[in-house]
């Protein structure tokens, strides 16, 4: 049998190169869950601030308004 001559290729040379195997394994992850991540919050719908803060502060004077339900006592 002859013996084969030359580097094997790229991928040979890649899976040799534990390193560039190490670096490729956490920057590879890195890089596509931020990107996923950046196009989520781009997508998510803006809020409107303004309707937001008036029902925010319009929730304390509705409390106000509607007395607390008491809690029933169970009898011994």
């Amino acid at each position: 049998m002859a013996e084969q001559q030359g580097n094997g290729g790229f991928l040979h040379s890649l899976y040799e190169n534990m390193y560039l195997l190490l670096v490729l394994g956490l920057v590879i992850p890195i890089v596509s869950y931020t990107v996923w991540g950046l196009v989520d919050f781009i997508s998510e719908p803006q809020m409107d601030v303004d309707k937001y803060m008036s029902e925010l502060k319009a929730a304390p004077a509705q409390a106000e308004a509607q007395p607390a339900a008491q809690p029933e006592q169970t009898k011994p």
